[in-house]
């Protein structure tokens, strides 16, 4: 018989995973870059998409290196590989 608590629990530990990664990414822009807000979407493979206009992608992007290792060094288990 399939058990419904245990889907659950299952589902909302994914959710617990993408929140931490979101976070982590979000304080790597912050102290790396010194933006507060930036409109981002983290995809399979570890690759960040960022949703925000062009001086903060020109922003990201300059600093793409050091925001990378901010994140390796933080928060090794979210795997994020490239920022696009």
């Amino acid at each position: 018989m399939f058990n419904v608590s245990d889907y659950f629990k299952r589902l909302s530990g994914i959710e617990q995973g993408t929140i931490a990664v979101h976070e982590a990414v979000r304080g790597a822009f912050k102290e790396v870059c010194g933006i507060e807000s930036v409109s981002f979407e983290v995809r399979k493979g570890g690759v960040v998409i960022i949703r925000s206009n062009s001086v903060v992608k020109s922003i990201v992007f300059m600093k793409k290196k050091e925001v990378l290792e901010h994140l390796s060094r933080t928060s090794p288990s979210s795997k994020i590989s490239d920022i696009r």
